[in-house]
């Protein structure tokens, strides 16, 4: 395995082959699994429609050498309506914290640094459906379905590494515009407007997943926060309409990619 970059990465281009499990029970779902990683596939992707899916993951999990991700899911009833769905990755090593959290429903991604000792309920605010944790984490989610990666994938410079071998930058460094990083802590959308009126800021550009009126006035967007208790102007950036597939679709890789993204913000 490269140290440049992720194990399924690695293993993807060593075997070309992601083996997906379908079947009509849990026990014949890790039966199957477990031989295609006898036979040497160390890529397992389990589908939503084999019962009690996640149980099934979280086994398959434990075994070392492998990949196991979800499948895309196929029923709305796996999220809960009318509400956020996150899986947040945290990186709870040293006396600042990283998460980053993705909205599987909307498709919005968040990264905040908090002191270690407020992690608890900043992690609340999310109320995860899934957390993403370095192997040995002592962090607790009681409510949430609890993923570990191998701690390397937390690390910041594989991190820089791979966004700038996948986006080509890593910064606005060597773009010619002016900027300075500031790192706050607070509830979203009040510490950017406090934030944005202390640096007496007269611009404020937020970017969002393109959503219909009806999405809008269901969810507790920070975007909207914003635009509420900012007297100046917000210019909303908005990306293409997310199909049903992409709003709940699942990506094998997503532990990992969060878990990367984490790392960035260190």
């Amino acid at each position: 395995m490269s140290a440049a970059e992720p194990f399924a990465y690695s293993e993807l281009r060593r075997t070309k082959l992601i083996a997906v499990i379908r079947a009509a029970t849990p026990q014949a779902a890790l039966a199957a699994a477990h031989a295609v990683v006898d036979g040497g596939i160390t890529l397992v992707e389990v589908t939503y429609s084999v019962p009690d899916a996640p149980r099934v993951m979280r086994e398959l999990s434990a075994r070392s050498g492998i990949v196991v991700g979800a499948g895309t899911v196929l029923t709305d009833d796996w999220l809960v309506k009318n509400r956020n769905n996150y899986i947040v990755a945290i990186d709870p090593r040293g006396a600042a914290v990283g998460l980053a959290g993705l909205d599987i429903t909307t498709g919005e991604l968040t990264l905040e640094v908090v002191p270690a000792v407020d992690l608890e309920p900043a992690l609340a605010r999310y109320e995860a459906r899934e957390v993403v944790l370095p192997l040995e984490s002592t962090v607790t989610a009681p409510e949430a379905t609890v993923t570990t990666r191998e701690a390397w994938e937390f690390d910041p410079e594989l991190a820089r590494e791979d966004l700038t071998r996948t986006y080509s930058v890593a910064s606005l460094d060597g773009f010619g515009i002016p900027h300075s990083v500031h790192i706050e802590v607070g509830e979203r959308a009040k510490t950017i407007t406090e934030t944005a009126r202390r640096l007496r800021c007269d611009h404020i550009v937020m970017s969002t997943a393109r959503k219909n009126s009806l999405t809008r006035l269901v969810e507790n967007s920070v975007t909207n926060k914003v635009i509420e208790l900012t007297p100046v102007p917000v210019e909303v950036i908005a990306g293409d309409s997310m199909s049903k597939w992409e709003r709940y679709g699942i990506p094998t890789a997503i532990g990992a990619l969060l878990a990367l993204i984490v790392a960035a913000v260190d």
